[in-house]
């Protein structure tokens, strides 16, 4: 009986906590794809890092308000920031998620001569040792497309485009 009454007072206490402790509808938290902070926290990097020795200065996610209106949002470039040092990526997202139609740059900066590419959308970056290059583009298609370095077959990540 005892047992019983326990049980009865714990759910009792439980239910409380649950309707004191509940996110009401405003402040519920909302999926990254739709918020424009997604483009900052996917990329690490901050704009105020010093750049190392032969090391250019990375370039910084460009915000905007997530209360302005999508098609404001598609028009704004959506800029991600990869450092690639010793055969890996050091800095930087491995996946990049974007919406169809966003504009994308990827600013690289590696410490080899090499070659972006961006599979199934058949685009290609030369880099050169500690320079930044910029590779600018519409995400046209939707999927999840790979990043690599084409001379070191380095494997830097994905693309993924979803569907506005």
């Amino acid at each position: 009986m005892k047992l019983l009454a326990y049980l009865v007072t714990l759910i009792a206490a439980l239910g409380v906590l649950f309707v004191l402790f509940k996110p009401s509808p405003s402040t519920a938290p909302t999926t990254a794809l739709n918020t424009a902070s997604a483009v900052s926290a996917a990329s690490p990097v901050s704009p105020d890092a010093p750049a190392g020795p032969g090391e250019a200065k990375p370039a910084a996610a460009v915000e905007t308000p997530a209360t302005a209106q999508p098609e404001a949002q598609a028009s704004a470039v959506k800029t991600f920031a990869l450092i690639v040092r010793g055969g890996r990526l050091a800095s930087g997202p491995s996946v990049i998620q974007v919406r169809e139609g966003d504009r994308v740059r990827i600013d690289l900066t590696t410490d080899t001569s090499d070659e972006l590419h961006v599979h199934g959308y058949d685009l290609h970056l030369k880099t050169r040792p500690g320079e930044l290059v910029s590779l600018n583009f519409v995400a046209k298609r939707t999927g999840r497309f790979g990043l690599e370095l084409h001379h070191a077959d380095l494997d830097l990540g994905a693309l993924e485009v979803y569907p506005r």
